[in-house]
């Protein structure tokens, strides 16, 4: 059970995600090298572009019905610039 003032959904959608994923730093934590960092990429990007139609817990479909049945403050985010206001 989970317990919050308020629900935001940061949701920019696949293309942006994409864009992050390329342009991400090395995460040392995760990888020995930025080069097996890097010979990842390719199979994050097709994880991240198959969001819409995914129905694993990590897919749109999954996110929308938490989002959904969240009884409280929601919002979703849809573009970047907005989450300053977070």
């Amino acid at each position: 059970m989970c317990e919050c003032d308020e629900l935001i959904f940061l949701n920019p959608g696949v293309e942006i995600c994409i864009a992050h994923c390329r342009a991400r730093p090395w995460e040392p934590e995760k990888f020995s090298s930025k080069e097996e960092q890097d010979e990842n990429l390719e199979n994050l990007i097709e994880w991240v572009a198959a969001y819409d139609t995914r129905s694993d817990e990590y897919g749109l479909r999954r996110h929308r019905a938490l989002y959904e049945a969240f009884k409280g403050k929601k919002r979703e985010l849809n573009h970047p610039s907005e989450y300053e206001s977070v």
